[in-house]
């Protein structure tokens, strides 16, 4: 079984400093990899554990507004600087 889910924000135009302060989305992959373990230790079969950015897409076509990656990139510089939002 293959489980697919996400954690979105909304990119409101708030200061960079405040989309970098993630918790939400840092709780999100603690609580993914926490019920990961617990379901192993229930007997489920887990081959490997992929946090992947594969929705980037959505991204652009919902004008930037929804954010999805484990990264931040800067739409409104023309380098696209990227900076993790994970410690």
């Amino acid at each position: 079984m293959v489980n697919l889910l996400g954690y979105v924000t909304l990119d409101r135009g708030q200061p960079v400093e405040e989309i970098l302060q993630d918790e939400g989305r840092v709780q999100y992959i603690k609580d993914s990899l926490y019920y990961t373990l617990q379901a192993m230790r229930n007997g489920a079969v887990v081959r490997g554990f992929l946090i992947w950015s594969y929705i980037d897409s959505f991204e652009w076509e919902g004008d930037y507004a929804n954010r999805l990656g484990l990264n931040y990139a800067n739409h409104t510089s023309s380098d696209l600087q990227r900076v993790s939002r994970l410690p």
